[in-house]
């Protein structure tokens, strides 16, 4: 396991969508937190409206907005890598052999490249525990919801990059496969 982790941690690529993930969530965020306190501020003048205004819609998706274009585009040129590597390499075969099975193999191949995917999933949580430290409400439970959503989101593009990796010859093919069958499944 300790290869897997060092294939897929130690490629620039993977920080490289990390960075860019973070500034996704992060530009949503500060978009979503400007809109819904101006929008507040203008809903103090109306009973009505103050009871429609809801952090959910109003911080939360958007937030999680950057984070889903970020998995959809991003991760899976990240995750493909730990096994599409070893087959360009063609040490694949060599690994089975040495492991034993091939199955253990990809199993593994697939912890290391969600294990590499899941600090976009810290972003958001880090944003809303500094809007709550601030005095920002939020539901915890939609909240947490909406986050898990992500995260399965997050745990379905690995494994498709995975499939693009076992289907194809190189990392490049893999990529791109890889990305369109992203894209494809999430919209």
């Amino acid at each position: 396991m300790r290869r897997e982790l060092t294939i897929a941690l130690r490629a620039p690529v993977t920080w490289i969508v990390a960075a860019l993930s973070a500034l996704l969530v992060g530009h949503g965020f500060v978009l979503a937190v400007d809109l819904y306190s101006a929008s507040s501020r203008s809903a103090l003048l109306s009973h009505l409206q103050l009871r429609e205004m809801d952090p959910l819609a109003g911080l939360v998706r958007p937030t999680l907005g950057g984070l889903d274009l970020a998995i959809s585009i991003l991760v899976p040129l990240a995750a493909v890598r730990a096994l599409a590597i070893e087959k360009e390499r063609r040490t694949f075969g060599a690994l089975c052999l040495q492991v034993g099975s091939p199955l253990v193999t990809i199993w593994r191949k697939f912890a290391a490249s969600l294990i590499a995917a899941t600090p976009l999933l810290a972003c958001p949580l880090l944003l809303w525990g500094a809007f709550i430290a601030a005095g920002g409400k939020l539901d915890a439970i939609e909240s947490t919801i909406a986050w898990l959503g992500e995260s399965l989101h997050l745990v379905l593009v690995v494994a498709i990059g995975m499939l693009a990796a076992a289907w194809t010859r190189t990392l490049a093919q893999a990529a791109v496969l890889a990305l369109l069958l992203s894209l494809h499944l999430g919209y």
